[in-house]
């Protein structure tokens, strides 16, 4: 039972490390796409 739970609170803490990974991503593409219709 404990470690089963252990294993859900990993995966949380997985799934938020991707998605703060997914925003720095999209804020990057979002940057460079503005710099590129600058150019």
């Amino acid at each position: 039972m404990g470690s089963s739970a252990h294993a859900v609170s990993n995966g949380e803490d997985a799934v938020k490390e991707i998605e703060s990974l997914a925003d720095e991503t999209l804020k990057l593409l979002g940057l460079s796409r503005t710099i590129k219709v600058r150019k």
